[in-house]
């Protein structure tokens, strides 16, 4: 048995090694997005004033006017991230100034740095098929490479010591034990973060699943459709202080903070209602999961749902993401960053030292097996006379 799981974990290995150091390395660096954004534009990192908020109807109405039908979700400016971001129908983003409403940048996946990280990290860059690839790799990662890995390494594990953390050389065997100390001192981090990555991938059917095994009563159904035909939607001012209504109404202690509006979904076609993400005091999630819904041309508040208040199944599925991301409601939490960068370095280590162990070895047994086919080769010379 423990000759076919050390196969299974070889192999396994071998076969994601470089798709595993891909997604690794690009995690790694995704935890730096916020500041190599604020690096690249001073602006970002400004506080957020209340005469920014006052201003941000005239930017809603910029945006509305630049990109039209294009607009599928708008994320208003968040402390530390000071812009408004657009995500348009062609798969482009966009930054628009929070407060002069003027274009500063439009891009495509591929054209941007932390974009191309995000979708090598997520989607492999296959779109969501390579999310579903993703979340397979993470399931096999997990079973055979970490619990695999450990299961292996426990019988040996005299011979295997931890502080082999550091090879002492590049030989096959100071490599070998390297990788299983790496192995297991990563082992609890990226358990965590393969788990939670692989959660998100299919979350179409582990969000279910959690409801159905842990909540009380069903999830919240947000309802976006509207009756009757017409586009558009109120003007951004009556649209804002609806929602700033609506987040007033959440049952939130003053002394908890306040509600923070996070994204808007415009309606997109006749019948579709605004949805706005918001996140409430106590929450996790970075972006929110409650939900405000308003009539597109009345302004009036269709549905709320109140995240915190749903049962906890879905609220564990709501976890997955800010524990993945190492961001805790509205920041980064420290000792969630510090073990994703424990994880994603042990996993970018382990995948090279395999390969390079395994390769290794490959060449050394092909010399072998040439010196033992030509016995000219491993023949002592004679002494000079």
């Amino acid at each position: 048995m423990r000759g076919v799981l050390t196969a299974l974990h070889r192999w396994v290995g071998l076969a994601l090694a470089l798709v595993l150091l891909v997604v690794a390395l690009s995690g790694v660096l995704l935890l730096a997005r916020g500041p190599y954004y604020r690096w690249q534009y001073p602006s970002f990192g400004q506080p957020i004033a209340a005469q920014d908020r006052a201003g941000w109807p005239a930017v809603l109405e910029a945006i509305t006017r630049r990109f039209g039908d294009e607009v599928r979700t708008i994320k208003v400016p968040q402390p530390g991230l000071h812009v408004f971001q657009v995500w348009l129908a062609d798969g482009s983003e966009a930054f628009v100034d929070a407060r002069a409403g003027a274009l500063l940048d439009r891009w495509h996946p591929t054209d941007r740095l932390p974009a191309l990280l995000f979708d090598l990290h997520v989607h492999l860059m296959a779109g969501e098929r390579g999310e579903l690839i993703n979340g397979a790799i993470a399931l096999l990662t997990m079973a055979f490479l970490v619990i695999g890995g450990g299961l292996i390494w426990w019988p040996r594990r005299a011979s295997m010591p931890l502080r082999a953390v550091w090879p002492r050389s590049w030989a096959p065997v100071a490599l070998l034990r390297s990788h299983a100390a790496v192995g297991v001192v990563t082992a609890g981090p990226l358990l965590v973060f393969v788990l939670t990555g692989a959660g998100m991938a299919f979350s179409a059917s582990v969000m279910p699943m959690l409801s159905r095994l842990l909540d009380a009563a069903p999830p919240t159904v947000v309802r976006a459709q509207v009756a009757g035909d017409g586009r558009g939607h109120v003007p951004w001012a009556v649209a804002l202080a609806r929602l700033e209504q609506a987040m007033a109404a959440f049952d939130t202690p003053p002394r908890d903070g306040e509600a923070q509006l996070v994204f808007i979904t415009p309606p997109r076609v006749s019948g579709t209602a605004l949805v706005a993400r918001v996140r409430l005091p106590g929450e996790w999630h970075p972006n929110g999961r409650s939900i405000v819904v308003l009539h597109p041309r009345t302004g009036d508040v269709l549905q709320t749902m109140d995240a915190r208040r749903e049962g906890a199944g879905t609220r564990l599925g709501h976890a997955l993401y800010p524990i993945h991301a190492a961001r805790i409601g509205s920041g980064p939490s420290w000792l969630l960053v510090a073990l994703a960068i424990l994880a994603g370095l042990g996993l970018a280590v382990l995948s090279v030292s395999g390969l390079v162990t395994w390769v290794q070895r490959r060449v050394r047994r092909r010399v072998r097996r040439e010196n033992a086919s030509d016995p000219a080769r491993t023949r002592v010379p004679a002494a000079p006379a």
